[in-house]
């Protein structure tokens, strides 16, 4: 879900996170040890959500908590994940400065517009 600017925020988050693992409200206001029209008000963004709630969320739902906050499109991102975002930044540095030593600047420049790589 987003909102009418076209951004995920955290509250769509909860609701998505919740749906996606086919848990019911109630279950999910019950381990925070809240009431339900709390919970609901957390999913409707009408409650700010604590760094407590947050961190209880992201264990319930098995996300992140910056996923839960809008802050990654990742929902978890284990060991596995963090080497390959490695990897990958290494192999994009890599490939730009090749590019560049083989082609000239001209072209290096015209290849990073083409492919929308920020240099």
């Amino acid at each position: 879900m987003v909102n009418r600017r076209g951004t995920v925020t955290k509250y769509n988050r909860i609701r998505e996170s919740r749906k996606s693992n086919r848990l019911k409200a109630t279950l999910i206001a019950e381990k925070l040890g809240v009431s339900l029209q709390y919970y609901y008000d957390l999913e409707k963004g009408k409650r700010n959500l604590s760094a407590d709630i947050a961190v209880k969320l992201s264990n319930i739902f098995g996300v992140s908590t910056d996923y839960l906050l809008g802050m990654s499109d990742i929902p978890k991102c284990d060991d596995g994940c963090l080497h390959s975002m490695i990897d990958e930044h290494i192999y994009l540095s890599n490939f730009k400065r090749v590019t560049r030593n083989v082609v000239g600047e001209k072209v290096y420049e015209l290849i990073m517009i083409e492919m929308e790589i920020e240099d």
